[in-house]
């Protein structure tokens, strides 16, 4: 079908169908669907007239990303986004695609060979094959691969991609694009749950895209498609959307037009009238003038009326039908014979209207026309070339035979009887469909029946190329009609019925030959499509054979080929009835299938594998959005790669989606809603109407429209005259009200005047009030003006008459939403109403409506806009413009504002680019100095800067409107368009300036030809000129051709034209700013920044923000930890972490048991030199390198991954119990405020029997003796009181294997801890930072004081010597090495996560080998410290007790909460002093580890679910509660057993395993190179020898070690009895990290999908430092480069390293700004 012809008859037809898409006015859409065919060849060659224009690849593909994405954002779909990229066709679709490519390769030779003839030389490039759009080529494989790409990276970063599912059905996908679509929302239409109110816009350039809108009978569907200009056609076309401008076609106009078309059948219809079953009667009426499939009717040509011919035959039929022709897809054969029988009279009725040219022909040649030679036919067709008598003459004289007299004689038979011949005879003979008025005893009349049968049988002659037209020639043409009817029926409602199916002939036959098909059975069969290179070599021509592989080329072009025919190099078109050439139909041979795969078979055996993939066929691609980091996505070619791919495509094959026909849903959908206006979507309902079709030369396209017109009159039943009480009631009624203005296209809109002729009626603002204002003067004029606007526009271009217009309502239209923001934070959605007032007449407004209001994001108060964390611009000063994050406002909000952090860097000085800008900008004049410098008139210069129209000939009476014209004039300036030329023209206010160019170029054209200004000079007058006047002694035709080809050569020719009064830069402007810009980027400087209190009118909240789900087991994540202000809160928060509980508690014991005394510090010290500092380095470099916790920081090996959650688990079970120590020691730090210290002495509310102190040992052991007798006495377990009151008073320890009653007092201990924490971390980074000081301070201050008076104390010598005196024997037992590993690492915390938390949290330079020094000296420090004021209180009480030390030291008693309690009652002084400064600061001690263990855990959590950071206030109090609840156990009265069962299981084996894991995956499978090579770049300096030593033993220390250790668990039991359910659970615990470890191994080696398992032990993509610039010079960084870049770091390393950073916290408070 004739595309333009169509969309032209259909637009101008129904004036109202399009309109222009305007930013504000865009309905809402749920889904987009683009054909994308038309935006590849849009952007592949836009200009097919160029010979010399070539185009790189790269350029197409980004040209159509760039298409894709203009288009997206225009519409914003909202549920589903669709792209049909057209796969394999039926065979049907074959044939035309087949002349198309034909007649394309052949116009491209030819057009090459006129530009050679003309001495041109064109690029040695090749041109682009536009052929080469094809399923199965080089092109189209590559396209797709780059349309899986930028959907990847769409949905990846952009959040408009993320909410909708994304179809890509790419060329690989057998089908049509648009048919493919068509499945598609049939496909989802017979779904359960549809919404049959979905909103759909589909984008295509193919006219029938109208019909199958209304076949799906979807009540909101447009079609988007660009604006068609009609007139002299241009090859060239714009590929760059922002210069194009968009038109909607809404189809539920169109629905309500076609009820309009054929309304006068809802009165005369004997059965139910049905506008859905109308819609496909017309798109059945629609395939009889032609389409892709079929060739149109004889005599049906949509410019010569064809379709009104089909409306008026269609409703004079329908009535007798008694139902409707079209069932939904399926051809009613006995209705459709009858309406063709009616139709058939078009043939005669048009031939008679040729009869008379014929006769005169006869009588001016003397031959009947019949009988003139080829040569005179030849003659004939340039003599009637729209004729399609002409063009259907015999090609040689006419020879009668016997057939044709018989069939003569039948028909003249026929046509002597008044009735259609009787069906139920079996007659075959041929039918006519004559005029009821001939009278067939004239023999004039016979004469011209037989004129009319021999025309027709030289039609099929000729045409179809039969040699014999037999009644059975002309049955089998009607099947074969009749049968692609009914395919393109199915095609369009069901879809595709037979891939194999086509329309055997480039013809159709006469419509009065139709008939006798009523009992006609089809079936057709289903079959398979073709293959890529099956459809590639039935539709290119051999021009093109260079896109097929090379094995099937000779098929082409070899004279052996058995296919060689199909592939003509010279073919002749046929107009057939047209007038473009593009609309010839293309005379080559159809190509067989048969001998077709049979010649390709020997061929397919040569394919190679990549071209054997490119012959299959594929599914559709479904992309959804997932919270998942696929990882890195591989860009095909020419773009970087997507480094966090969050696509997840499904695979979906196109028969999946393919509904049976009875499963579809046909018809308008179940519960649509006709009766709701839904914005955007135009509508005539609300308003009285009549239409009438009238020739009303409306002007659609810029042009009177030469058609009929529907005219829309509205009837205005509340007419309102001048009077002043009716004016005065309607300002009442509508002044301040919300209305609808520009009927059918509905738009809402604020009154905020009325007015007629005398009188204007201003709103106050306040309801039912108005100012009242006389129209005079200019007013009045005004209003004339105005009302003479309004009513042209709706009768010139909309064709809607709106009657006689007394008032009118001036409104200011919606431009949209906007949040405002009230003094108490709350908030409320406004609507935006135009600045500028627009006037409509009275009787067009619509009001008092039901409207569909979309859902509209609702915010709760101002929290919820700028939530904490988010980002923003400010719209004020300073730092207008620049990004904010969002800081927790609380404070602030009572004072409406809003509190950020802005980074505001320092501003290019642009003062070179705006002197560059000042001498080179262009100078306008006033058209009075331009003339005055060229010496003529002020008309004459303006007439020839504008629009000078010459007609053909000379002066006539008859209108020009119609006549083609020249224009001549050089348009610099375009009055009704509103647009000038840049450089040339300018326009301000009301008149034209111009430039010293557009002075020279008419200076130059008035030198050139002064014939035309010597005229024009006299004439200038005039509206249109002529060319005998203008050239009345020259050759006008050769005058005016060199004139246009002048004009079309000046350079302001190529200027694009812009909107009056845009401000535009010149490219020497852009070039200094390009450079001013790069000078200031150069300098580096670091940005400022702000605490700023702002107001929230003042910011913009970024839209479209990527919002995390909660759920991500295998997310490679990208979040950044933010950093230490200072790195002296590095350095004590890693004290915090690293001096822990295990230095005050385990330390001490160790060396008094099994350490060798002071024989155990040399273990100690070897482990730390050499293993302990090596790997605190590595974890503190790891997260600083990263900025990543200790999940995240395993990007570096995702095989490995596992090993990261096997640390946070051993560390979770430590957090559970740890809290339980803590609570131990805040209850003892308050019992110390007592009078007297409760284990001081036996209290009986506590203690039995077996409790003594040392002061009554001897006498509670006899008063026993005398109570029990001696021998019950000494069976008993005598403890003293301070372990009585441990076990009896604080734990109340029960040994039965039960878990007991719960501590009560111990379990509020825990909550008081745990609220500490809360109140540390609710805030991350800033409020640890506030706190850190004074638990890293506090703490060894008292631990300092104890010391001190544990020194002074005279027992302390004997502390300190046992603690000193070393047992070197022990160093020979391997076990006291193994036990200073464990309590090296477990005081350290390695292997469990925290130090590389610690170091995310600095900056990227920090020396952090210096602090990993730094940190295990501390902590090697502390434990000797503690262990010095241990063993000296150990030293008190062995010197008050009188007893040696070793007795002391023999005591199986815990000796954090018995030995150490009962030492300090012999302390001089006061003993609940000592007690509570001593259990005050392990208890400090003991939170903060909590609070860093709990960190750690959380920084987990934040990697894991980034989501959650930024609720980070519920979500630690949430892991606070949780492990409250988890920790409940150890608060019951077995509770102290559990915990030292777990104790044992962490600080062992469970500790050491997780430290090889770590070690292992770091050095073995990272790489130790590879990490040296990340020091290196972070550090600034090469590893020493020391490093790398430590580094590569460090897995083997650890894996010995930690065998060890399993062998004392597993074999030896340590005392546990095997199989009992203790001993279960503690296997259980060890596997558990090795689990985790092979769960994540096994889920990426998976995922890699049978690539080599290389391939997950490789980094992500995201691993690496999270700033992009240091990333992208790390990729560039060579660490083996040691010459400048080496001396650079170092150098960089001495001057930066004790230089404080740069500050990211926000700065003090003294220093806020408000704004």
């Amino acid at each position: 079908m004739g595309v333009p012809k169509f969309f032209r008859y259909i637009s101008e037809r129904y004036p109202c169908l399009s309109e222009v898409v305007k930013e504000y006015q865009i309905p809402e859409f749920d889904h987009l669907y683009l054909d994308m065919n038309g935006i590849i060849h849009t952007c592949s060659h836009p200009d097919d007239g160029d010979a010399h224009f070539r185009i790189t690849e790269e350029k197409i593909f980004k040209d159509i990303f760039h298409y894709i994405e203009v288009l997206f954002r225009m519409i914003k779909p909202r549920k589903l986004f669709f792209m049909a990229v057209d796969g394999v066709a039926p065979r049907a679709k074959m044939n035309q695609q087949r002349g198309r490519r034909f007649r394309s390769a052949r116009e491209a030779q030819t057009l090459e060979a006129k530009a050679r003839e003309r001495g041109e030389t064109l690029p040695t490039e090749a041109r682009f094959d536009s052929n080469c759009i094809t399923p199965g080529t080089v092109f189209m494989a590559r396209l797709h691969e780059q349309l899986k790409y930028f959907v990847v990276h769409k949905i990846s970063t952009d959040k408009l991609w993320q909410n909708c599912k994304i179809i890509l059905s790419g060329h690989e996908t057998p089908g049509e694009g648009e048919h493919k679509i068509m499945d598609y929302i049939r496909y989802t239409r017979a779904q359960p749950g549809y919404d049959p109110n979905t909103r759909h816009c589909l984008y295509g350039l193919d006219a029938d895209l109208i019909m199958l809108g209304l076949c799906t009978h979807e009540p909101h569907f447009s079609l988007l498609r660009e604006e068609v200009k009609f007139g002299k056609k241009s090859n060239k076309r714009k590929n760059i959307p922002e210069q194009i401008t968009f038109y909607l076609l809404h189809l539920s106009l169109m629905r309500e037009y076609l009820e309009l078309e054929f309304l006068q059948l809802k009165d005369i219809l004997t059965f139910e009238y049905d506008i859905e079953k109308i819609i496909d009667d017309w798109v059945l009426m629609g395939f009889l003038v032609g389409n892709d499939f079929i060739p149109h009717l004889p005599n049906m040509h949509i410019t010569n009326g064809a379709l009104p011919i089909l409306y008026n035959t269609y409703m004079k039929v329908l009535p007798k039908l008694g139902g409707y022709i079209n069932e939904s897809g399926r051809l009613n054969l006995q209705r459709f014979e009858i309406f063709i029988q009616e139709l058939g009279s078009i043939d005669l009725e048009n031939f008679s209207e040729k009869y008379a040219d014929l006769k005169w022909f006869e009588s001016k040649t003397g031959r009947r026309f019949n009988e003139k030679t080829k040569s005179t036919c030849q003659k004939l067709d340039i003599w009637e070339p729209e004729d399609d008598l002409a063009l259907s003459e015999p090609l040689e004289p006419y020879k009668p035979n016997s057939d044709l007299a018989a069939l003569i004689k039948a028909t003249d038979d026929m046509l002597l009887e008044p009735s259609v011949s009787d069906h139920q005879t079996g007659t075959e003979e041929m039918e006519e469909v004559c005029d009821p008025e001939v009278d067939s005893d004239n023999s004039d009349d016979s004469l011209f029946n037989a004129e009319f049968i021999q025309h027709k049988t030289d039609y099929y002659r000729n045409k179809l190329e039969y040699e014999n037209v037999t009644p059975e020639v002309l049955q089998s043409q009607a099947e074969e009609y009749v049968r692609a009817i009914q395919w393109n029926l199915h095609y369009y409602y069901n879809g595709v019925c037979s891939w194999s199916w086509y329309y055997p002939h480039h013809y159709a036959p006469y419509v009065s030959d139709i008939k006798g098909f009523s009992d006609f059975k089809f079936s057709f069969e289903l079959g398979t499509p073709f293959q890529p290179y099956e459809q590639l070599l039935a539709v290119l021509p051999a021009a093109s054979k260079s896109l097929l592989p090379q094995p099937y080329q000779d098929l082409m072009t070899n004279e052996d080929s058995p296919i060689k025919e199909y592939y003509p190099e010279d073919f002749k078109t046929d107009l057939n009835g047209k007038k473009q050439e593009w609309e010839a139909v293309v005379l080559i041979p159809f190509i067989e299938e048969n001998v077709l795969l049979k010649a390709m078979g020997p061929c397919n055996e040569q394919l190679t594998p990549e071209e054997k993939q490119r012959n299959t066929h594929g599914p559709m691609l479904v992309y959804t959005y997932t919270l998942d980091n696929l990882g890195c996505y591989e860009a095909p070619e020419y773009f970087p790669s997507v480094t966090f791919s969050h696509a997840k495509c499904e695979l979906v094959a196109i028969e999946d989606i393919r509904i049976p026909r009875d499963k579809l849903v046909k018809g308008a959908y179940p519960g649509v809603k006709f009766d709701v206006f839904y914005p955007g979507f135009p509508t005539m309902k609300h308003l009285n109407y009549v239409g009438s079709l009238e020739k009303a030369r409306v002007k659609v396209f810029e042009q009177p429209s030469k058609g009929e017109n529907m005219i829309l009159r509205i009837i205005d039943d509340e007419e309102v005259d001048d009077d002043q009480e009716e004016l005065d009631e309607k300002a009442k009624k509508l002044l301040g009200k919300t209305v609808h203005v520009g009927w059918p296209h509905l738009i809402e809109a604020l009154v905020v005047s009325v007015s007629n002729r005398e009188f204007r009626y201003h709103s106050t603002g306040e309801k039912g009030q108005y100012n009242v204002e006389e129209n005079k003067g200019n007013l009045a004029s005004l209003w004339h003006s105005e009302k003479q606007g309004i009513t042209d526009h709706y009768q010139n271009r909309l064709g809607i008459d709106v009657g006689l217009t007394n008032v009118l309502v001036h409104v200011k239209v919606m431009v949209g939403r906007k949040y405002m923001f009230s003094q108490r934070g709350r908030i409320t959605l406004e609507k935006q109403w135009n600045t500028v007032t627009s006037a409509y007449p009275l009787q067009t407004v619509v009001y008092d409506i039901a409207v569909y209001e979309d859902e509209c994001v609702a915010y709760k108060d101002v929290t919820h806009v700028f939530s904490t964390g988010s980002f923003c611009f400010m719209l004020g000063q300073p730092g207008y413009g620049v990004m904010a994050e969002v800081l927790d406002s609380q404070d602030t909000l009572k004072e409406g504002r809003i509190k950020i952090n802005l980074k505001r860097s320092d501003e290019p000085d642009l003062t070179p680019a705006i002197e560059m800008e000042k001498s080179i900008r262009v100078r306008y004049m006033a058209v009075y100095t331009a003339s005055a410098k060229l010496g003529i008139s002020k008309g004459l210069f303006s007439r020839i800067t504008g629009s000078i129209y010459i007609a053909p000939g000379g002066r006539t009476h008859m209108p020009t409107e119609d006549v083609p014209k020249v224009n001549i004039g050089l348009n610099l300036k375009f009055n009704k368009k509103n647009e000038e030329v840049p450089g040339y023209s300018r326009k301000e206010g009301t008149g034209w300036q111009y430039s010293d160019k557009a002075v020279e170029l008419v200076a130059t054209y008035m030198k050139k030809f002064p014939s035309i200004f010597e005229y024009l000079n006299y004439n200038v007058g005039n509206d249109v000129f002529y060319e005998e006047e203008v050239f009345p002694y020259e050759n006008a035709k050769e005058i005016l051709r060199e004139v246009t080809t002048w004009i079309k050569q000046q350079p302001f020719f190529s200027v694009e034209r812009q909107v009056c009064g845009s401000s535009m830069l010149y490219p020497e402007t852009i070039k200094t700013l390009e450079e001013v810009i790069n000078e200031h980027n150069a300098k580096n400087s670091k940005p400022k920044q702000m605490l700023l209190k702002v107001k929230p009118h003042l910011l913009y909240k970024v839209s479209g923000a990527k919002i995390m789900g909660w759920f991500n087991f295998f997310v490679e994540n990208t979040r950044a930890v933010s950093r230490w202000s200072h790195h002296r809160f590095g350095i004590m928060a890693l004290t915090c972490w690293a001096v822990g509980l295990s230095n005050c508690w385990r330390f001490p014991v160790v060396i008094s048991t099994e350490g060798g005394g002071g024989a155990f510090l040399i273990p100690c010290t070897l482990v730390t030199v050499f293993l302990a500092i090596p790997l605190t380095y590595m974890e503190l470099a790891l997260g600083q390198y990263s900025n990543k916790g200790p999940i995240a920081v395993w990007n570096m090996c995702l095989f490995w991954k596992g090993s990261g959650w096997a640390s946070m688990f051993t560390l979770f079970s430590l957090t559970l119990y740890y809290g339980t120590i803590c609570s131990y020691l805040l209850f003892y730090a308050m019992v110390s405020l007592q009078n007297t210290l409760p284990w001081s002495e036996c209290n009986p509310k506590w203690a039995k029997e077996n409790c003594f102190t040392f002061a009554n040992n001897k006498s509670v052991r006899e008063a026993c003796a005398n109570k029990h007798g001696e021998a019950f006495c000494q069976k008993l377990n005598w403890q003293n009181s301070a372990a009585h009151y441990w076990g009896e008073r604080v734990l109340k320890r029960i040994f039965t294997g039960k878990f007991g009653s719960l501590r009560i007092e111990l379990i509020l201990c825990n909550i008081f801890t745990l609220t500490v924490v809360f109140f540390c971390l609710r805030r991350g980074t800033q409020s640890m930072q506030k706190v850190l000081g004074f638990f890293c301070v506090v703490p060894y201050l008292e631990q300092m004081l104890l010391l001190f008076v544990s020194l002074i104390h005279p027992g302390s010598v004997r502390g300190m010597q046992r603690f000193l005196q070393p047992d070197f024997t022990k160093l020979n037992d391997f076990r006291t090495w193994r036990l200073a590993v464990e309590q090296t690492m477990c005081s350290l915390g390695i292997g469990l996560g925290g130090l590389t938390t610690l170091g995310a949290h600095n900056s990227f330079r920090n020396p952090v080998h210096m602090d990993a020094i730094v940190i295990n000296l501390i902590d090697l420090t502390s434990s000797l410290m503690f262990g010095v004021m241990t063993f000296n209180a150990l030293g008190a009480l062995s010197y008050s007790l009188t007893i040696s030390m070793d007795q002391v030291l023999e005591w199986s008693d815990t000796m954090l909460f018995v030995r150490i309690p009962l030492a300090l009652l012999y302390w001089p002084g006061m003993p609940q002093l000592w007690s509570l400064l001593f259990y005050s600061s392990v208890y400090l001690i003991g939170v903060r580890s909590q609070i860093f263990l709990i960190a750690t855990l959380l920084s987990s959590v934040y990697d894991t679910w980034p989501v959650t950071q930024k609720y980070m206030f519920a979500t630690v109090g949430i892991a606070c509660t949780l492990l409250f609840v988890l920790s409940i156990p150890y608060y019951t009265q077995m509770g102290s057993i559990l915990l030292n069962y777990m104790d044992n299981i962490n600080a062992g084996c469970l500790l050491l395993c997780v430290i090889f894991l770590e070690v292992s995956g770091v050095i073995w499978l990272y790489g130790m190179s590879t990490y040296i090579d990340d020091m290196h770049f972070m550090l600034g300096f090469r590893a020493s020898t020391f490093w790398k030593f430590s580094w590569a033993m460090a897995p083997l220390v650890s894996f010995l070690f930690f065998i060890a250790s399993s062998w004392d668990w597993f074999l030896g039991n340590e005392g546990l009895p095997p199989w009992t359910w203790l001993y279960i659970f503690q296997v259980m615990m060890y596997t558990v990290p090795l689990l985790s470890v092979a769960f994540f191994a096994t889920h990426y080696i998976t995922r890699t999908k049978g690539m080599k398992c290389s391939k997950a032990l490789k980094p992500s993509p995201v691993w690496g430092p999270t700033d992009a610039v240091l990333r992208k010079s790390r990729d560039m960084f060579s660490a083996h480069s040691m010459t400048k870049e080496y001396m650079y770091r170092q150098n960089r390393l001495r001057a930066r390293r004790f230089q404080p950073e740069v500050p990211v916290v926000l700065p003090s408070r003294s220093r806020e700004v408000s704004s």
